[in-house]
């Protein structure tokens, strides 16, 4: 049985971590997320989009959130399976859930 659920989004900050980059193979840039308190380090790769654009695909260890970002537009998806793992689930979440989350970044 599948349930739709909204959630409300949380603001977050994203910064570029060349330490971290430096220490990973296979990685082209690395970025950390911070949401409140929490923090997390996405390791990325680039890709390519819709119309040739050029992106990040980019994952936390052990993979569970997904962050794909366009740095030219700043346009973003960020993703997350089982409703535990999404920083803005609530507690009683669980199952077989994809949390889903788009939209424009700031530069500050």
């Amino acid at each position: 049985m599948y349930e739709p659920t909204v959630f409300e989004g949380q603001t977050f900050s994203l910064d570029n971590n060349p330490f971290v980059a430096t220490h990973l193979r296979d990685v082209d840039v690395a970025l950390t997320l911070t949401s409140g308190e929490e923090t997390t380090e996405f390791a990325c790769r680039h890709v390519r989009g819709a119309n040739d654009a050029r992106g990040f695909s980019c994952v936390d260890s052990p993979p569970s959130d997904i962050l794909l970002i366009n740095p030219e537009s700043m346009r973003y998806t960020r993703a997350s399976i089982g409703g535990w793992t999404f920083y803005s689930a609530l507690p009683e979440s669980g199952g077989d859930s994809l949390f889903i989350e788009y939209g424009t970044c700031r530069r500050n």
